[in-house]
């Protein structure tokens, strides 16, 4: 509480133009940070075993994937306009912890068993390359 008051009797201290600047600062970094994170829900999923694409399925029609690899079978569910994995043979379950993903480029992967589950969808190209190179 002897915080709060701290920061009160500092906020209070500055000047009116000191505060309307940082007032502004802070508005501008907050409201700014939606223009570079990619929140595009997809469209599609594609499931791949090592580097072979197994799956290319809606992400709006629910669905039960099962994906072979090197350690076993890995399920994979669709459901919700959102793909989570929901078992797996590897060791950690880091993938299973993982919970579900629903937007453009979002990725799991189950590395021991060689699963990658990607979210696709239409590319927005209006906001320009992100990187050109020659």
């Amino acid at each position: 509480m002897a915080g709060l008051r701290a920061l009160g009797s500092w906020w209070k201290k500055l000047p009116v133009i000191d505060r309307l600047i940082l007032t502004c600062t802070c508005l501008i970094a907050f409201g700014s940070f939606g223009l570079f994170v990619n929140l595009q829900t997809g469209q599609r999923v594609s499931v791949y075993s090592g580097s072979e694409l197994i799956y290319n399925v809606p992400l709006d029609e629910d669905s039960l994937l099962e994906v072979r690899g090197p350690l076993g079978v890995t399920v994979v569910k669709v459901e919700n306009h959102s793909v989570r994995i929901l078992s797996s043979p590897c060791p950690n379950k880091t993938c299973v912890r993982s919970g579900a993903v629903e937007h453009v480029h979002d990725l799991i992967a189950c590395l021991p068993n060689h699963v990658f589950v990607k979210i696709e969808g239409e590319e927005n190209h209006e906001r320009g390359y992100d990187l050109l190179s020659r």
